[in-house]
């Protein structure tokens, strides 16, 4: 029997930590696509400043949300990420999106590094897709994120 993926593919809520109103990060264009569908699903944005990204209010932690969030998507530096993730799983997350470097492709240490990330989210029942990955899109649900528009399926 195969892993359920709704959670990555069709979540019910998904929150954007390292939202940024930067252009030059891809926390801003992972959040701009995630806004693309509004109606479709609640998106939080999340900020450790606060403020507002994209108009929108931020949350300054996943747990600044107050409500469970399905998928999460890290776009944070790699110094950063372990942490986000950790703090994913503690509110619940089914499925993480991990936009971020570091890790693998640095050698041992950050294999290792990797793979205890990966460890810990299998442990808690979750899937990730990452680190080191641009995002994902999936057109039949309306789910956009990743940095760039996914082309449209007609």
């Amino acid at each position: 029997m195969g892993r359920d993926l709704s959670a990555l593919f069709d979540p019910k809520s998904v929150a954007v930590v390292g939202a940024s109103d930067d252009p030059a990060k891809y926390g801003h264009a992972v959040a701009a696509q995630a806004l693309r569908a509004p109606d479709c699903r609640p998106v939080h944005l999340v900020n450790r400043r606060g403020g507002t990204v994209l108009g929108r209010t931020t949350a300054t932690s996943l747990a600044g949300i107050g409500e469970p969030v399905e998928l999460v998507v890290i776009s944070v530096p790699g110094p950063g990420f372990e942490a986000a993730v950790d703090d994913a799983l503690a509110c619940g997350a089914r499925a993480i999106v991990g936009i971020t470097a570091g890790f693998a492709e640095t050698g041992p240490l950050g294999l290792a590094r990797q793979q205890a990330i990966a460890d810990r989210v299998r442990a808690a029942g979750a899937v990730l897709v990452g680190p080191n990955c641009l995002g994902i899109a999936d057109n039949t649900t309306e789910l956009y994120l990743a940095s760039r528009p996914a082309a449209s399926p007609c």
